[in-house]
């Protein structure tokens, strides 16, 4: 309830905790993954709301009944000109590791990561050769 509250403090700390409590219980999400996918999208979220979720789907298991929904969540993050840093680089670590699930996916994630690397700053083009390098051993 408290992340989504409409005090930003309290939503960007609760977000913060969350975070924190399913990278150590997975479980304790599966009910609400649904509406986070949704929720972490929306253009005027705080980037602490959308960094946190994204920072644990990076380390669960995700229903495949999910995955697509992830997916498309991760490709508006990393397209949106404005969005933070830290948000990218979660979102393209969990677009890596989904992409050894499905290859296919990489042929629509390798130019977003050409595309990225162009104005992208040093621990997100860190973040980007990281991608690369696991993405072409998954190809050799």
């Amino acid at each position: 309830a408290c992340y989504y509250a409409k005090e930003p403090v309290l939503t960007q700390r609760a977000a913060w905790a969350m975070s924190d409590c399913v990278i150590r219980h997975p479980p304790l999400i599966k009910k609400h993954l649904k509406k986070l996918l949704l929720f972490i999208t929306k253009p005027e979220l705080h980037s602490a709301m959308k960094r946190n979720v994204v920072r644990f789907l990076q380390f669960i298991e995700i229903p495949e009944n999910l995955e697509g929904m992830a997916v498309d969540s991760c490709f508006r993050l990393i397209r949106e000109p404005k969005e933070s840093i830290a948000v990218k680089a979660f979102s393209l670590a969990l677009l890596q590791r989904l992409c050894e699930k499905y290859p296919d996916l990489q042929h629509e994630l390798l130019p977003e990561l050409d595309r990225l690397s162009i104005d992208a700053s040093s621990g997100l083009k860190n973040r980007i050769g990281k991608v690369r390098v696991a993405l072409e051993k998954k190809r050799a």
